[in-house]
């Protein structure tokens, strides 16, 4: 089942990515003591990117298995909970930038 891949890679993304980030920053910062920030965020951009990848491809793996759900019906439901928590969650968050980025544009033209 290849949402077993999907599982297994969505744990890889979560601790050993901060591991990795952690890592980045400190190496940077004892290669380059006045730019230590540079580094982690150059990681953090790399592993959100990792993660949105790998999110998408999740999806695609939900939505174009048709065996899944009678076969591992336990890790279908779990993959589908968290594609679908995690699309959800980035899609309120986008909007609510959207409107208090219209909010406080619209308060500072009253001033």
């Amino acid at each position: 089942v290849p949402l077993r891949t999907f599982a297994v890679g969505s744990l890889v993304l979560s601790f050993p990515t901060t591991w990795f980030t952690d890592s980045v920053v400190r190496y940077w910062n004892e290669l380059y003591k006045n730019q230590a920030t540079h580094g982690g965020a150059f990681a953090e951009i790399i592993a959100c990117a990792a993660s949105f990848g790998w999110l998408a491809f999740g999806t695609h793996l939900i939505s174009t298995t048709a065996t899944a759900p009678k076969a591992a019906p336990l890790l279908f439901w779990g993959s589908f909970l968290q594609c679908s928590a995690a699309w959800s969650i980035l899609t309120c968050a986008i909007v609510c930038l959207i409107v208090t980025t219209v909010l406080n544009l619209t308060v500072q033209q009253q001033k």
